[in-house]
C-alpha cells in the first residue's frame, strides 16, 4: 500500500468517525430534548378558583401566568407560593387557603405549566417579585416566599436577584440541577446515566447558559434572608444528600426541620392524611395539613414581618 492510499484511508476514517460523533451528539441532544420535555411538560390546567378563595389571574413578565388568591386590601402580607414540577394551583389548595384565611394574599406564579428546565421557577420567582414591586394593591405588603421541591430551588435561588423579601420557606429544595438531575438518572438507568446526563446538561445550558447549574446554597449565602428548611426523612425524589440542608445547616440565617416519616410531597401533610394518600386517587384523598406544622411556618413568616 502506498503512502497515498494510506493517507487517503486514515481520512476516510476520520470523517466516519466525525460523522459518527456528530450524529451520537446530535442524536443525544434530540434524546436530552426529549427526556426534559416528559420530565417538565405539564398538560392539565388548574381547575376553578374555590368559592371561598378570590383568585385574579395576571401575567408576569417573560410571559409566565400567574395566580393570585385573597383579597390584597385586606391582608397584611404577601406570599409568593411556588410549586414543584407539573403541579396546579389545585395540588396546593390546602396551603393556599391555609394563608388566605391567615390574612395573606397568595401569588402563585405558575413556572410548572411552560418550563424547560429548573431554572425557569427561579425566573418565575424573580418575575413574581417584580410584578408584587410594580403592583400598587401588593407593592406595600411585606413579602414573603414558601416553595417546594423546584419551587423552592427557585425561591431561594432568586434571594441572590431579588430585594426586600422578609423571609423564605423552602420544602424538599435542592441546590443545583445537574446533581438531581444526575441522581434520579442514576437510579433510573444506572450506569448509562454517564452517556446521556452530559448531554441533558448539554442541552439545559444551551436553553438557560450559566443559570444552568445555578446553586440555591450559593444564592442563600449572598443575602440575609431568614430561612427555613423543610426535609422529609424519606425523600427519595431529592434525597438529604442532595437537599439544602446539607449545603447550609449551620448557617446563621438557616434554620434546618426534618421530619421522620415523611417523603417528597406529604411534608405538611397529617398522618391521617398520609395514609388516605396511599390509596386514594384526587379529588377524593385528604390533604389535611399539620396543625403545628403549619402554625411554626405561619410564626415564623409573621415573625419577620414585623
Amino acid at each position: 500500500m502506498n503512502k497515498r492510499s494510506c493517507k487517503n484511508n486514515v481520512t476516510k476514517v476520520g470523517v466516519i468517525l466525525l460523522i459518527v460523533l456528530f450524529s451520537y451528539t446530535l442524536l443525544s441532544l434530540i434524546a436530552a430534548a426529549a427526556v426534559c420535555g416528559a420530565i417538565f411538560e405539564r398538560a392539565a390546567a388548574p381547575g376553578p378558583a374555590p368559592a371561598s378563595c378570590p383568585r385574579q389571574t395576571v401575567t408576569l413578565d417573560g410571559g409566565v401566568t400567574a395566580y393570585l388568591y385573597g383579597e390584597p386590601s385586606a391582608a397584611h402580607g404577601l406570599l409568593v407560593l411556588t410549586y414543584g414540577l407539573r403541579s396546579l394551583p389545585d395540588d396546593h389548595m390546602a396551603e393556599i387557603l391555609f394563608f388566605a384565611q391567615n390574612g395573606w394574599a397568595v401569588l402563585l406564579p405558575d413556572a410548572a405549566a411552560t418550563a424547560k428546565g429548573f431554572p425557569a421557577y427561579t425566573a418565575a420567582v424573580i418575575a413574581a417579585v417584580g410584578y408584587a414591586r410594580q403592583t400598587s394593591a401588593l407593592s406595600s405588603l411585606p413579602l414573603v416566599m414558601y416553595g417546594h421541591s423546584a419551587g423552592g430551588y427557585g425561591s431561594v435561588g432568586a434571594l441572590s436577584r431579588v430585594t426586600g423579601v422578609r423571609a423564605v420557606v423552602a420544602a424538599a429544595a435542592f441546590d443545583r440541577p445537574i446533581d438531581l438531575m444526575t441522581a434520579t438518572a442514576e437510579s433510573t438507568v444506572g450506569p448509562l446515566a454517564d452517556l446521556q446526563v452530559p448531554f441533558l446538561f448539554l442541552y439545559q445550558s444551551m436553553l438557560f447558559g450559566a443559570d444552568a447549574n445555578a446553586s440555591a446554597a450559593e444564592a442563600a449565602l449572598s443575602c440575609d434572608v431568614p430561612i427555613l428548611l423543610i426535609e422529609g426523612e424519606r425523600d427519595e425524589a431529592v434525597p438529604g444528600r442532595l437537599g439544602l440542608g446539607a449545603k447550609l445547616a449551620g448557617e446563621k440565617n438557616v434554620s434546618c426541620l426534618l421530619l421522620p416519616e415523611r417523603g417528597h410531597t406529604d411534608l405538611l401533610l397529617t398522618d391521617a392524611a398520609v395514609a388516605d394518600r396511599a390509596g386514594t386517587p384526587r379529588p377524593a384523598r385528604s390533604d389535611e395539613l399539620n396543625a403545628a406544622l403549619m402554625a411554626q411556618i405561619l410564626a415564623f413568616f409573621e415573625e419577620h414581618i414585623r
